[in-house]
């Protein structure tokens, strides 16, 4: 069984917590930074410990607004 480090857990109750969520909706819960929740979230997809992961744009963010 892998073993989970601080980071990994504290994503992984952001996520038990608010499924589904936004990488910000995680960062906010977790404390964590942006960017570093998108890299535990891969981390834990590799460790077989997510089931899916989908990159979608966020809001405001979209190419064919306007």
């Amino acid at each position: 069984m892998a073993r989970l480090n601080d980071e990994e857990k504290k994503v992984l109750l952001a996520l038990s917590e608010l499924e589904p969520a936004t990488l910000e909706e995680l960062a906010a819960r977790s404390g964590l930074e942006h960017a570093h929740v998108k890299s535990v979230l891969e981390g834990l997809a590799k460790k077989g410990l997510l089931d899916e992961l989908e990159e979608r744009d966020e809001p405001g963010t979209s190419s064919d607004e306007g």
